[in-house]
């Protein structure tokens, strides 16, 4: 029998076990599951890869309960193949007769730089899952960081804010999701191992709660200012509630204070410290009196999160001005050395007070600019002169010396920048009103910071090469476990909460020149649990990619869009924002090349779904590829008389796991599937299908070199089990009834029209209804209806459909 005590959690993508991870046809993906046993015997296991290319050997493990197992795999095929890998463990021998099992969800995506930050992001917090240290018996978990401060507090804080923004969340399901113990345990470490320490301030300006405290972190080497912030950080993203409690009583009065009490002391930490002498003033100190900009940043980067609903912390009013007074103070307009020109922030000072040539001091100057509320940046085409002078020249600065703050190592401090990387893009996405995408050079060129141009790498395309083959990266001024997390964090592109996710298909592409190519949104959503397309406000396109959009919408509608082109071929890099309603709402982008080229093209496959069928004997399913079709359709090679009209000439479908074509269920553009076939092809419940469509290029464009140019198109055939299979439909003027006979242990039903078939087109149009009959009162006469009934139990009828009209 199956051992149940033993439990497997393979780890899902953003905190969602219907989630599938990123995979690039020909890249080594690494499969992650977590094995919980219930005892530390030798347990056996071996993993399936779902691809049709076999199992791997039966390996074995022993001497604990808690296996991390990780293995690496290639897949290929067409982009959008799903895959599904299981993960067999059992306890009593090799055979695998008593196992139990996980699976683990990917699919193919095209290898662009969306894909690789997916895989990167996807490695990195593996990795900082792998080397945490445990505390079983506290159920608390740490990183360390060893290089320059010597710490706990900070790489733990800046792991829980990775794997938060990621959407494993505290209050998420740790018996599904192995990163929400990470979450907990990490958070338990902070707050009670203890890394937070009560000073008593009673009657002090800075006590913005009038509890007479604030809470600072215990640092080893006094580099509590660097870590306060990164504190709040964690908090804030980890998905607690300010009026959760944390359990601790940190000033020994009989109060367990909340997360929320908790912020607002750390805040007041940096309300009671910032430096006030005579003359520049504003900043922050840290264990020897020593001011700078690079420490300072922290203090911004915690109460810009804490300062936003639902945290609302209070800080004392001349914060911010004095704040400023420093920023005016430490900015230097004009001077330095070398490749440093004027306009950047220094270390201690202005002009010549500067440290790794400022490319550490002078985004963390700008994320300060954030904080106070100076207007960072406004639309250049408009209102240019609005923006701060000190954040323009901030801004060209690290735009003129872009390249090389890219692709040099650190000169002080050796290595990568890490420590700058994080500061720009907390500077960036802070920004006041909106996050700068752009930045402009001295030149007046404009260029993606983010995702970089043709002359520019952008920050992400660094991070991504930067990255260790294991998951790690490590850079200047912190060692891998506080450089992992923050550059993890860095390639989201919301810093605090789980962001909306842009994604879009274009097709055809490739494509002729003027010619109508259509953008899809609908694969768009959201990594927040609960939250869907529908929590998406706003999808903006940018058709040539030079951040400014050319169209929008307020629904996932497609768009359609030419491209002209003079000299073939022509590339056109095409981005989609998307905004959801948070507050402050948050955005994400993507990047999608379109390329107009000269014939032969490849078909476009349509798959004509999501289908919807049931096992009911007298239900059939019709699969509809007649909506693909061939660019090229009717040419063929300019001056060859013999040539035939280039066509698709097969439809292939595949509708069995894996769908990789090499086993072919059903030809032709209209195939249909009998109730013996649904039943013998599918299971009950969500199906992968796939149609693969070829055309005849080598007969058409023989002087092209290619072969028979083919195109992929996945959906999905929902399958209920059977009942109501007797289902009926009768006619009214304006009116259908339907009538079924009731469904034992049924206390409600669900009612779907369609105008499109009886397997596709579905949309629920009654929810609930108790009895066993339905009155469609808002058909209109001469339209043809189907209809199909599922039980709340889960079975769903046959396809019934009716003509409104009659009496």
């Amino acid at each position: 029998m199956a051992c149940a005590a033993d439990n497997i959690l393979c780890v899902p993508w953003q905190g969602d076990p219907v989630k599938q991870h990123t995979v690039t046809s020909g890249g080594a993906a690494l499969l992650k599951c977590v094995v919980k046993a219930d005892s530390t015997a030798t347990r056996w296991y071996q993993w399936s890869f779902g691809d049709g290319s076999g199992d791997s050997g039966v390996l074995t493990v022993s001497g604990s309960t808690k296996y991390n197992l990780g293995i690496s795999h290639t897949y290929t095929g067409a982009t959008g193949t799903p895959f599904t890998a299981t993960l067999k463990v059992d306890k009593v021998d090799s055979s695998m007769s008593n196992a139990v099992s996980g699976t683990y969800l990917t699919k193919i995506e095209d290898n662009n730089l969306d894909a690789q930050i997916n895989v990167a992001i996807d490695k990195g917090l593996w990795w900082l899952y792998n080397n945490g240290s445990y505390d079983v018996v506290n159920s608390r978990m740490s990183w360390h960081q060893w290089d320059y401060t010597n710490t706990y507090t900070s790489p733990t804080a800046s792991a829980i804010q990775a794997f938060a923004i990621n959407n494993h969340k505290i209050k998420g399901d740790p018996t599904k999701d192995p990163y929400v113990e990470a979450v907990k345990w990490g958070m338990n470490f902070l707050i009670n191992a203890p890394r937070l320490a009560a000073v008593n301030i009673a009657g002090n300006a800075a006590d913005g709660n009038h509890n007479n405290y604030f809470l600072y972190p215990i640092s080893d080497q006094g580099s509590h200012i660097y870590e306060g912030g990164q504190v709040m950080d964690a908090i804030i993203a980890s998905g607690v509630a300010p009026g959760d409690s944390t359990g601790r009583d940190f000033a020994a009065a009989g109060h367990n204070w909340t997360y929320g009490e908790v912020v607002q002391d750390l805040a007041d930490m940096y309300a009671y410290g910032q430096h006030s002498p005579l003359g520049a003033w504003g900043e922050w100190q840290y264990y020897t009196g020593q001011y700078d900009n690079s420490s300072s940043q922290w203090a911004a980067i915690g109460l810009i999160p804490a300062q936003a609903a639902p945290w609302n912390v209070v800080i004392p009013p001349n914060l911010k001005s004095q704040n400023a007074t420093w920023l005016a103070y430490s900015y230097c307009a004009n001077g330095g050395t070398g490749y440093v020109a004027g306009g950047y922030f220094g270390y201690q000072g202005a002009c010549g007070s500067y440290n790794d040539n400022a490319f550490n001091t002078t985004p963390s100057g700008m994320v300060m600019m954030d904080m106070d509320g100076q207007v960072g940046y406004n639309d250049p085409a408009t209102v240019a002169d609005e923006r701060d002078v000190k954040w323009i020249g901030a801004e060209k600065f690290m735009a003129d010396n872009w390249n090389t703050f890219m692709n040099t190592t650190s000169p002080s401090w050796g290595r990568n920048r890490s420590y700058g990387f994080y500061a720009v893009a907390k500077a960036m996405r802070l920004a006041v009103p909106r996050p700068v995408e752009f930045i402009t050079n001295s030149g007046g060129t404009s260029f993606d910071w983010y995702r970089g141009d043709g002359s520019h790498k952008g920050l992400a395309q660094r991070i991504v090469e930067l990255q260790f083959a294991d998951g790690h990266w490590t850079g200047n001024l912190t060692n891998e476990p506080l450089t992992t997390a923050w550059m993890t964090i860095i390639l989201k592109p919301a810093l605090f909460a789980a962001s909306p996710i842009a994604c879009f298909t274009a097709s055809p592409n490739p494509s002729f020149a003027n010619l109508d190519i259509t953008f899809n949104p609908s694969c768009s959503g959201h990594s927040e649990t609960g939250k869907t397309i529908a929590n998406l406000t706003k999808f903006e396109w940018d058709w040539n990619n030079d951040g400014v959009f050319d169209a929008s919408s307020t629904t996932p509608t497609n768009a359609t869009h030419q491209f002209a082109c003079a000299v073939l071929p022509c590339a056109y890099p095409v981005k989609l924002k998307v905004t959801d309603d948070n507050d402050p709402a948050l955005t994400a982008t993507t990047v999608v090349t379109i390329n107009i080229t000269n014939p032969p093209h490849p078909p476009v496959a349509k798959s004509g779904g999501p289908y919807m069928v049931s096992m009911c004997t007298n239900d059939s399913l019709l699969l509809d590829g007649s909506a693909s079709f061939d660019q090229d359709q009717g040419q063929h090679q300019e001056g060859c008389t013999t040539c035939p009209v280039d066509t698709i000439t097969a439809w292939d479908w595949d509708l069995k796991a894996p769908l990789t074509f090499d086993a072919i269920d059903k030809t032709g553009a209209k195939p249909a599937l009998t109730s013996a076939e649904i039943a013998s092809d599918f299971t009950v419940g969500g199906n992968g299908i796939a149609l693969r469509v070829t055309d005849n290029t080598f007969l058409a464009y023989p002087s092209s070199g290619e072969a028979n140019l083919t195109n992929a198109a996945f959906d999905t055939v929902t399958v209920r089990s059977a009942c109501m299979c007797d289902l009926a439909a009768r006619v009214k003027s304006g009116k259908i009834a339907l009538t079924w006979a009731p469904v034992a242990g049924a206390g409600s039903y669900d009612v779907y029209r369609s105008v499109t078939g009886p397997n596709t087109g579905f949309a629920k149009v009654a929810s609930n209804v108790s009895g066993a009959t339905y009155v469609d009162a808002s058909a209109v006469n001469g339209t043809k209806y189907y209809y199909r009934v599922v039980a709340n139990t889960g079975c769903g009828s046959a396809a019934v459909s009716a003509t409104a009209g009659g009496r």
